[in-house]
């Protein structure tokens, strides 16, 4: 959708349809190989796309034996991300692993739903795909 191309064109530029099992002790779709978000930015890359990681709750921890802190309050976190989420487009993670498309104004999520952003919405990243001039 956001490349404005075919699902079938994505997956001939990807080599594969995602659903190779290569965890076989795995549950459900968790078995599956599914996409890694860099094999999506490569595609987007060839089709004069650039992608750009937002992470919606940035932290730092100099040392792993400290407690991380974050650089955002969480009451602005979801008023910073709608900067970005406004008038934009690219892919949101969720806080459980989920992706879903997101076209400025509504997610289309993989399981055939579209709808707007829900109130309570966790978003883990944001990825900003924008054409290259």
């Amino acid at each position: 959708m956001i490349l404005n191309i075919p699902v079938v064109e994505l997956l001939q530029e990807l080599g594969h349809d995602g659903s190779a099992v290569w965890w076989p002790e795995a549950v459900g779709s968790k078995r599956q190989r599914g996409f890694h978000i860099q094999e999506l930015i490569d595609v987007c890359w060839k089709k004069g796309f650039s992608v750009t990681w937002i992470d919606s709750l940035p932290e730092a921890q100099p040392d792993e034996n400290l407690e991380p802190k974050s650089y955002t309050i969480e009451e602005t976190q979801m008023q910073r991300m709608r900067g970005y989420l406004d008038n934009n487009v690219g892919i949101i993670t969720t806080q459980n692993n989920h992706a879903v498309a997101w076209n400025g104004k509504q997610i289309y999520d993989p399981s055939g739903r579209i709808y707007p952003m829900p109130y309570d919405f966790e978003i883990r990243e944001f990825w900003l795909i924008l054409r290259r001039p």
